[in-house]
């Protein structure tokens, strides 16, 4: 969020509409894939609202975000490593990113090479999924959604991919406790 294209949220929103995110789920896992709706928490969370509606695929409305963000022939690379489904789901997320005219390059990295590295706030070369401006990386389950908060989503957190960093989130994830 800190980067070009990113810092626009015009882009990033336009990239979330490009989406199918049914036809990507059903693709990846058929009948057993469920829709996280934008969340970082899984929705059988008590905390998860169950109150936003989805986002359904929009793409005129993408396409003119990314006119009105001056973005229109945007080149990107998404990366990921190669584990699970990961690939593929990078290659569908560039295929529809394709249809609202955003090249997208998909770098697909083995999970040594991804991971190579530390992580926020430690000293060393940085690993590739936290030192890129397009990734995908799972997390993996947790019993209760404080991790996610306080490493990959508060601001300085060591798993903090998007530089995420919000004041009104901080004060939340500090209530929350």
């Amino acid at each position: 969020t800190k980067v070009d294209p990113f810092d626009d949220p015009r882009v990033r929103q336009a990239f979330a509409l490009a989406l199918n995110r049914p036809a990507i789920t059903r693709g990846l896992w058929g009948r057993y894939g469920e829709l996280g709706n934008d969340s970082p928490l899984w929705p059988g969370y008590p905390y998860t609202s169950k109150q936003v509606p989805q986002r359904r695929q929009d793409l005129e409305r993408a396409r003119a975000l990314l006119r009105a963000a001056g973005k229109e022939d945007l080149r990107v690379t998404l990366t990921c490593y190669r584990a699970f489904e990961m690939p593929d789901y990078a290659q569908r997320v560039a295929q529809d990113l394709r249809r609202i005219g955003v090249n997208c390059t998909v770098r697909v990295f083995t999970s040594a090479q991804y991971f190579d590295g530390v992580s926020f706030g430690a000293s060393g070369k940085l690993a590739p999924w936290l030192d890129t401006d397009f990734g995908i990386v799972d997390y993996g389950g947790r019993p209760v959604p404080i991790t996610y908060f306080n490493a990959a989503l508060r601001r300085g957190g060591v798993w903090n991919a998007a530089r995420y960093s919000s004041p009104r989130f901080e004060r939340l994830v500090n209530q929350f406790y």
